[in-house]
């Protein structure tokens, strides 16, 4: 049964008043401290969104520290690999966003590969395709962007139909490196004049 501070926090944060929803869940973490195990999932739904709401907020330090302590519990849960599975994707988001690179790397591969182990992929699946992309791209790989994107697109349409504004998204950021997309011979080629301008 959940509680008013609960009901509270989640209506602050539909209104879009995201430090009233913060205070409300730190209300809850007191309930929780006094009343529940550390170890108990709930802590770790709790952990996950706050998360959720610092990444709304723009405060990505703040969310990974609260995915790891979520992801620190669901990890000792048997049968909770899919919630694993996506805490690891909303951690590598914000990593991303702090550009520590290699660490959401190593989280969306663990990410994608729990997922992958079902014939019917869960949900969430499509996210951590995205954030991959996304990763992709800012290692400068655009070919694999691309297909991680396109595979995104693919699981989005299947769960959600083409009108639903992740398929927007995903679909806007696709074409956004197709426009970029260069074959060696033409970087190349680019280089060499650059170069020339820069003679001249």
């Amino acid at each position: 049964e959940r509680n008013v501070y609960e009901l509270r926090k989640e209506r602050y944060r539909a209104a879009g008043k995201k430090v009233e929803s913060l205070g409300y869940y730190n209300n809850v973490f007191k309930i929780y401290r006094e009343k529940l195990d550390e170890n108990d999932y709930r802590f770790a739904s709790l952990h996950n969104n706050i998360a959720l709401l610092y990444q709304e907020m723009g405060n990505f330090l703040m969310a990974t520290e609260h995915l790891k302590k979520s992801l620190s519990i669901i990890e000792g849960i048997n049968g909770a690999e899919i919630e694993v599975a996506t805490t690891l994707s909303n951690l590598a988001a914000s990593e991303i966003e702090l550009g520590d690179l290699s660490s959401a790397k190593e989280h969306l591969e663990k990410s994608l590969e729990i997922y992958r182990r079902d014939e019917e992929k869960n949900f969430h699946y499509s996210g951590a395709l995205a954030a991959y992309a996304s990763l992709m791209v800012k290692e400068g790989n655009t070919d694999e962007a691309k297909k991680y994107y396109e595979e995104a697109l693919a699981e989005i349409e299947k769960n959600m139909g083409k009108d639903s504004s992740d398929y927007a998204t995903v679909s806007a950021n696709l074409e956004e490196i197709s426009g970029k997309a260069i074959t060696p011979k033409e970087e190349k080629k680019a280089r060499k004049e650059k170069k020339k301008e820069i003679k001249e």
